[in-house]
């Protein structure tokens, strides 16, 4: 897209239908992914730099002063509808195309895992790499109303903003 200063143009913005998460399957290279099942939502963590004061007693005009610190990032959530038996939400997996465990047994083991938010973005999928650990998974409230739903935190271990363009 050309520089949009002072123009007035059409949001070509598309909606999450489509996106995907992929879990890694460890078995070397090329690595192979297979999508989590019933996914709803996936809610990319924020990005964020440390924010150091470095005011002191004679700043000028009586106001902080910041610097720029280390870079951060939340952990990414992943809501989804529950289905324990699903190989890519089980605590087993070994099925649905899972060579290993699913997504609870990733939270048990606390293995460093490759993933992939695949999200379609003017026709063609964005794959957003990064390697994280599940931190935690929140059972589904079990009511008369509703679907099961049960979120997932996985926590990026490293710095994975060098992947986007």
């Amino acid at each position: 897209m050309a520089n949009v200063t002072d123009t007035y143009y059409a949001n070509d913005t598309d909606i999450g239908y489509g996106s995907q998460l992929l879990v890694g399957q460890g078995d070397g290279s090329p690595e192979t992914f297979v999508a989590v099942y019933g996914v709803v939502s996936i809610k990319l963590g924020k990005l964020t730099n440390e924010k150091i004061r470095r005011t002191h007693l004679r700043s000028i005009g009586r106001a902080h002063e910041y610097t720029t610190g280390l870079a951060d990032y939340e952990a990414i959530q992943v809501r989804v509808n529950w289905n324990p038996s699903h190989g890519s939400q089980s605590a087993a997996g070994l099925i649905d195309g899972f060579t290993g465990v699913g997504l609870l047994g990733l939270q048990i083991s606390q293995a460093t895992t490759n993933f992939k938010a695949v999200i379609p973005i003017g026709g063609a999928p964005f794959e957003w790499p990064f390697s994280g650990k599940v931190m935690s998974f929140d059972p589904p409230e079990i009511n008369n109303e509703g679907l099961l739903e049960a979120t997932f935190e996985i926590q990026p271990v490293s710095d994975y903003r060098g992947e986007l363009p």
